[in-house]
């Protein structure tokens, strides 16, 4: 059971899924001051708060569009696109 849950975390993190929003530095520090208590309560076990936030950004910008800010479980995530890159800014 637990290898299983294993190949399927691998799949998640490595997969076509894994491979569309880029995440810059301020973003990853503002998730460090101001969301360590939500990735503390909402994280797989041995998951680190770049992966964390990695995941949920892929969730929540998979369909943008242009530059837009998106509310996603209390968390504002601020996303540019640039070309057919999306990148997370900023969360608040």
């Amino acid at each position: 059971m637990l290898q299983a849950r294993r190949r399927r975390l691998r799949i998640t993190y490595w997969g076509a899924v894994m491979n569309k929003v880029r995440i810059t530095h301020h973003a990853l520090d503002r998730a460090s001051q101001r969301l360590l208590h939500r990735w503390k309560e909402e994280r797989y076990p041995g998951e680190g708060l770049y992966s964390w936030l990695y995941r949920l950004a892929n969730k929540v910008g998979q369909d943008v569009k242009a530059d837009t800010v998106l509310w996603y479980r209390g968390i504002r995530f601020a996303f540019r696109k640039r070309g057919k890159k999306v990148i997370l800014a900023t969360v608040y």
